[in-house]
């Protein structure tokens, strides 16, 4: 007869990560607590030890990876980067790689949180640093001489961040083919924004 065993770190790990790809495909209001359950290999009574709720769940999957995802391949990589628009071209390019759907994430937010003001209200700070961390990289880049001076960081952080979504939401919905095509499109805007 087998020991049962206890790894509850490992269990929760599991749930996360099957909660992530959830919520990934189907948005907040449309993730299946009993896919989560089935697709970690769990019983609901061990889903619930450890999450409160679906709002708990999709709050402590949030808190495990959408900051590292934000300070690894956002903050770290433009940050006094002398050239952010051909760092910003690397970031979108990696939606054609495997590592694509998890740097894009965050796009799972739009979907149903108005229902949820704790998770509306984590995913509104998120995109306010998300938003000042592209903005302060154009901003250097301007210093640098990378980024037209004319460029208004603040309005085209905005751009680039709805480019961002838009391509995640792209993938999801038709393919690695309709996002290729935006990343050319994307490739062509971010070259306006350099000096003549």
């Amino acid at each position: 007869m087998s020991k049962r065993k206890n790894d509850p770190l490992g269990l929760k790990s599991r749930v996360l990560e099957q909660a992530g790809r959830e919520l990934l495909h189907n948005g907040y209001e449309g993730a299946r607590l009993n896919q989560i359950i089935a697709d970690a290999g769990i019983t609901k009574g061990a889903l619930f030890h450890h999450f409160s709720s679906k709002e708990d769940l999709a709050r402590q999957w949030y808190d495990s990876v959408i900051p590292a995802i934000l300070e690894e391949v956002w903050r770290n990589s433009l940050e006094r980067n002398p050239d952010p628009l051909s760092r910003l071209e690397e970031i979108f390019s990696l939606m054609l790689s495997p590592e694509g759907e998890r740097i894009f994430y965050f796009s799972w937010s739009s979907c149903g949180l108005e229902n949820s003001l704790e998770l509306k209200n984590l995913m509104k700070n998120f995109y306010i640093e998300w938003h000042e961390i592209v903005m302060k990289a154009l901003e250097y880049g301007q210093k640098a001489k990378t980024v037209h001076p004319a460029v208004r960081a603040g309005d085209e952080a905005q751009m680039i961040l709805s480019l961002a979504q838009g391509m995640a939401w792209q993938q999801r919905m038709s393919g690695f083919d309709a996002v290729t095509a935006c990343l050319r499109s994307v490739k062509a805007y971010l070259a306006t924004l350099r000096p003549a």
